[in-house]
């Protein structure tokens, strides 16, 4: 591993203990054992910094999605598996950085909001991929996959807002996907 790759491995575990905001260039530099003038050789500030820790996290996250989509299972059961691995790392990132406390910070808010749209687009790409495992033309497949990603968003905002826990949250996405297998059951 190359030195601006330790950094940003030191820099991931740093921000999950301290959060985005509350994170200096100070405290990742002592963890590491060097001086914080050091890190400017690597990253011109702490926000090159966030977006190369984002772009790494995005970047693993996506890679595990991949291998989600490539089981030899049917489309059900790798919906169900992709949401609630999305849903809970998601839920895990935002705690884990304290994303949603860092707002005060408005440049640093931008910059996370800014990665996490190129992320949305690279999941939309992810369940287009496993979507084109199925007989589903284009109008099909780029409607479902925006269901899908609204549905984990929701999800993830659900988790937070009700305090529910990854079962509650699993349970709620297993009957969602079987609403959109099964349609909605109506009862007069």
């Amino acid at each position: 591993m190359d030195k601006k790759q330790e950094i940003i491995e030191t820099a991931k575990t740093v921000f999950r203990q301290y959060g985005l905001s509350k994170t200096t260039l100070e405290d990742i530099a002592s963890r590491m054992g060097m001086k914080k003038n050091s890190l400017y050789y690597y990253f011109k500030s702490k926000n090159d910094l966030v977006i190369d820790v984002l772009k790494s996290e995005f970047d693993d996250f996506v890679g595990e999605q991949m291998q989600i989509i490539r089981h030899e299972e049917g489309l059900k059961e790798k919906l169900i598996r992709f949401l609630t691995y999305r849903v809970s790392e998601a839920y895990k990132f935002l705690s884990e950085y304290n994303v949603l406390n860092s707002t005060e910070n408005t440049h640093l808010h931008g910059i996370v909001h800014q990665e996490s749209e190129k992320l949305l687009l690279a999941e939309l790409n992810v369940i287009n991929t496993l979507l084109g495992y199925y007989n589903l033309n284009d109008r099909d497949k780029d409607t479902l996959s925006t269901v899908v990603l609204s549905i984990c968003q929701g999800f993830v905002y659900k988790r937070f807002m009700y305090k529910l826990s990854e079962e509650k949250i699993s349970e709620d996405i297993k009957a969602t996907v079987d609403m959109l297998f099964s349609g909605i059951n109506l009862s007069e």
